[in-house]
C-alpha cells in the first residue's frame, strides 16, 4: 500500500485483547464462516450481530489487501465481510448479511429460542422502521467518522500524519 516516495503503511492484521479472545473461541467449524478484517467498521457489525443472536460461527481474519484465494471465491471483488455458508452458498455486503441473519435464525425459522431478534418483531411494523432509520443515520454518520478515526491510526504508526 505504498506509491513511490511514500512509506509503506503498517495496518494490524490480527485482532487484539478482547476481540482476540472473541476470535480464538470462534476457530471450530460451524454452518457459518465470516471472513473479517479486525479494522474494518462492516464487518465489526456483522461480528456484533453474530455475537448477539449467539449464532455459532467460525471466524477466517483476512488482509483485505493480500486477499486470500478462500476470501475471492467467495467474493470476487475480495471485500470483507463474506459468508461462507454450510450449502455451499456465499453472502457479502454488511447490511445483507445481516438481514439474511435476522431472516434466517429468527421464529419462524428457528424454534429453539437461542437467537435473539434485531429488529422488534414483524408485528410492531413502526418500530422496525425506526430501528431502520436509526440504522441509517449511524451508517451516514458514524460509520464513515469511525473509519477515519481508524484510518488515521494507522497513518499516525506510519508516520504520514
Amino acid at each position: 500500500m505504498s506509491t513511490a516516495g511514500q512509506k509503506s503503511i503498517n495496518y494490524r492484521t490480527n485482532c487484539t485483547g478482547k476481540a482476540l479472545e472473541t476470535v480464538n473461541s470462534h476457530q471450530d467449524e460451524a454452518e457459518i464462516t465470516m471472513f473479517g478484517a479486525n479494522f474494518c467498521p462492516f464487518v465489526q457489525r456483522v461480528w456484533v450481530a453474530l455475537e448477539h443472536k449467539k449464532i455459532p460461527y467460525r471466524y477466517v481474519e483476512c488482509d483485505p489487501y493480500k486477499k486470500p484465494k478462500e476470501l475471492l471465491d467467495l467474493n470476487p471483488k475480495g471485500l470483507v465481510p463474506a459468508l461462507k455458508l454450510s450449502n455451499g452458498r456465499s453472502l457479502a455486503e454488511s447490511t445483507v448479511i445481516m438481514e439474511y441473519l435476522e431472516e434466517a435464525y429468527s421464529p419462524p425459522n428457528t424454534s429453539d429460542g437461542q437467537h435473539p431478534l434485531l429488529l422488534p418483531p414483524l408485528s410492531d411494523p413502526y418500530g422496525r422502521a425506526r430501528t431502520r432509520l436509526q440504522v441509517d443515520q449511524i451508517n451516514r454518520t458514524f460509520v464513515p467518522a469511525f473509519y477515519r478515526f481508524l484510518q488515521a491510526q494507522v497513518c499516525a504508526e506510519a508516520g504520514l500524519e
